[in-house]
Parts: C-alpha cells; sequence; structure tokens
C-alpha cells in the first residue's frame, strides 16, 4: 500500500469535494468520514486500519464546539457509550481547522469575512461540556486553547471556509493544497 496518512473529514461534502479533487494523487492517503459524529462501524474501520498499516491519523473538522466533540469522539469514544467505546480509539491528530487558518497573528481574516459564523448560545452549551470533558484528558493543551480562543473571538467556522479566495481576494489556495501544506509541514496537535 502507498498511503502515508490516514485523512478523516468530519463532513461527506468535503469528503466528495477531496475525492473530485483526487488528493490522494498529490497526497498519499487513506481518505476517510464519519459523516459528521462517527458510527462505531466507523471508529472501528479506522481502528483496525490505524493498527494494521501503522500510519498517523489526521483529522479535518469544522472550528466550533461540535467539530471538537467529534474529534474527542475519534480520540477517546463516545461518552455515551462508556468504557466500551474507548476500545475504539484511535491516536488521532488534529489537523485543523484552527484558528491560525482562519486568521493573520493581527487578528485581521485570512478568510472571507463572510464565512465566519457568530457563537451562539448552543455553542456555548457544548463548550462547557467540552471543558469538563478535556479536564479528564492528557496531551490536549492545544485542544483547550483554541476552544478558549473560540469562545473569547465568539466566532466560528466550517471547513469550507478555507476553500477559495482569502479576505483580501488575492489567495488562490485551494482547500486541498492547504491540507497538503499542513501535512508536509506538521501543523496538526
Amino acid at each position: 500500500m502507498g498511503a502515508r496518512y490516514i485523512l478523516v473529514v468530519e463532513k461527506d461534502a468535503v469528503f466528495t469535494y477531496l475525492c473530485g479533487q483526487r488528493i490522494w494523487d498529490s497526497l498519499p492517503c487513506i481518505l476517510m468520514t464519519g459523516c459528521g459524529y462517527p458510527s462505531l462501524s466507523v471508529r472501528a474501520l479506522l481502528k483496525q486500519l490505524q493498527t494494521q498499516f501503522d500510519l498517523p491519523v489526521l483529522g479535518l473538522f469544522d472550528y466550533n464546539p461540535h467539530g471538537l466533540r467529534i474529534l474527542l469522539t475519534y480520540r477517546y469514544g463516545s461518552v455515551r457509550m462508556g468504557t466500551e467505546s474507548y476500545a475504539y480509539a484511535v491516536d488521532i491528530h488534529w489537523l485543523g481547522v484552527h484558528y491560525k487558518d482562519l486568521f493573520e497573528d493581527d487578528g485581521s481574516p485570512k478568510v472571507s469575512p463572510s464565512s465566519l459564523q457568530t457563537w451562539t448560545a448552543s455553542d456555548q452549551r457544548v463548550s462547557n461540556g467540552l471543558k469538563s470533558r478535556l479536564q479528564h484528558c492528557t496531551g490536549v493543551p492545544d485542544y483547550i486553547r483554541e476552544l478558549e480562543i473560540m469562545e473569547r473571538k465568539e466566532t466560528k467556522a466550517e471547513i469550507e471556509a478555507l476553500n477559495g479566495h482569502g479576505a483580501a481576494g488575492g489567495g488562490m489556495d485551494t482547500l486541498e493544497s492547504k491540507i497538503i501544506h499542513k501535512i508536509l509541514c506538521k501543523k496538526y496537535y
């Protein structure tokens, strides 16, 4: 097998787009999606692939509390399933979306401002639950920091915000080129 990575994307639309772009021709990878919150069978397949081929698993999720919660489901299992769920947990790295993918150091957007979304009361409830869960996890300071930035900035974004023109209109980077760059430069947690 020629794959060097397993790339898990949160959403079917992004999965379909990346399949259409044939990302594996530029980045030797196995591309998977759980179509949002992953089923046990998706997580079992991912665990089997990681175990059998010993490949790094990288995850691309929306920049919002639900995206982080989905990442934690892959990494630690589902809270609702108890200890059985942990048997299907994988060592997944968070490829994005991160704050630095969306904003410059001075806080100006790298993406179209119209692609940024406002934080809601529902987001805050999910975030509160995540903070409680993350207190019991090890090796997640970057996750906590990203969640705190989301809350402080009261901003969220979908993966699709990374595709196309930047805020200044000059960026022609595509989603797949940004993914490849982040992987090759090891810009993940």
